[in-house]
């Protein structure tokens, strides 16, 4: 059987290292540190619904919504169902609520208004000044343990996961790669893979000028989160508008994440918060919570995210899968909630170009036996 190099360890590389084992494919995993040490372990904790693509980005939202419900089947002790709302502070909100209202109906997200007193009963940190009010299906994941069982299934289906290994460049037979080499503890390895695909997200178009593709260009995108070590909602609270900058509000244990903003990066490494759009984005959520702005924020973080520029004016955040070389793949966009999808289409595409059947696989069978032990 073939022998696969996946590089990248967050969520989408291990998605697809356990869906190319699945189909009997011969599957390494490789990371410069570990599970979900980039963009993946620095996530907001939102299972999407799909309500925040639902107006602007149809099929971003039918992805969320059907990955929502398998994953809330097949791998519930990772998520809490903690439902979200959307929240009208003005006219203008409440008129664009019909709009999320007709599309969420289309896209078929389940959604609900509720009469605003009853809102502020359910949500008593709400703003009192809300003017309408929809519930939607968002949830809360945990993004490392659920990780870790998806690293565990792949392991046992036999995919080798080499953590602290850097791939530092391959060697190419004419448009494809031949072997890969990479250092693992100290030593530097010339590995033969059959084919690579490349899941490291932000990092995809430096992985690439190492193998010599020079002309692959990823959207690396910055947001911020900051975590209160105090609980303001039981419920994931979202501003009903367009995405924009300070809309998100989730309960993550016992804490808070307050988010995000989108800002448009040259540098994938610079994750550095600027104070400026970082005091715009909590007094953005402090519009939704009021009772926000009375509390310090216990910790920042940053993360870069890989968009797929659409267009010039917007990026979309459903996923695609470009053929680099004759050989070489990588997988771009996409968002935690889509991950085991991206995975799945990475092996159908390896499948399809080595005649292989794909097998229909989407219970993760290991979570239980991972929570329960």
């Amino acid at each position: 059987m073939e022998k696969i190099g996946v590089i990248g360890a967050g969520i989408t590389g291990l998605f697809s290292a356990l869906n190319l084992a699945l189909d009997g494919y011969d599957v390494t995993l490789f990371d410069r540190e570990y599970i979900l040490s980039g963009t993946s372990g620095k996530f907001h904790g939102m299972l999407h619904s799909g309500s925040r693509y639902s107006v602007n980005d149809n099929e971003s939202a039918r992805e969320c919504i059907r990955e929502n419900t398998l994953l809330s089947n097949t791998a519930s002790s990772f998520i809490k169902n903690t439902g979200g709302y959307y929240l009208a502070l003005n006219d203008d909100e409440a008129e664009y609520g019909d709009l999320l209202l007709q599309k969420n109906k289309e896209n078929g997200i389940p959604t609900k208004e509720l009469d605003v007193k009853e809102m502020l009963k359910i949500e008593p940190n709400v703003n009192g000044k809300i003017v309408r009010a929809f519930h939607v299906p968002d949830k809360v994941i945990y993004a490392h343990p659920f990780a870790a069982a998806v690293a565990v299934e792949a392991k046992m289906l036999g995919a080798h996961l080499k953590f602290k290994s850097e791939v530092l460049g391959a060697r190419i037979n004419g448009r494809s790669v031949e072997s890969i080499k990479y250092r693992s503890r100290n030593k530097t390895v010339d590995e033969k893979f059959d084919y690579i695909i490349n899941t490291t997200g932000p990092w995809s178009g430096h992985l690439l000028k190492s193998f010599g593709v020079g002309d692959f260009e990823v959207m690396p995108t910055l947001g911020y989160m900051a975590s209160y070590d105090y609980l303001f909602s039981n419920a994931i609270l979202n501003r009903m508008r367009e995405p924009s900058d300070g809309d998100i509000l989730l309960p993550y244990g016992t804490m808070s994440v307050a988010g995000t903003v989108a800002i448009i990066s040259d540098d994938v490494e610079n994750n550095e918060i600027d104070p400026e759009d970082l005091d715009t984005m909590l007094s953005e959520v402090s519009e939704m919570v009021p009772s926000l702005s009375r509390h310090t924020y216990k910790k920042l973080y940053s993360s870069m995210r890989p968009l797929i520029r659409e267009d010039y004016s917007r990026a979309t955040r459903d996923f695609k899968i470009y053929r680099n070389m004759d050989n070489v793949f990588s997988i771009i966009g996409g968002k935690f909630t889509t991950s085991r999808l991206m995975g799945e289409a990475v092996s159908k595409r390896v499948c399809e170009l080595t005649g292989t059947a794909h097998r229909i696989h989407q219970k993760l069978s290991l979570t239980k036996h991972l929570t329960d032990s």
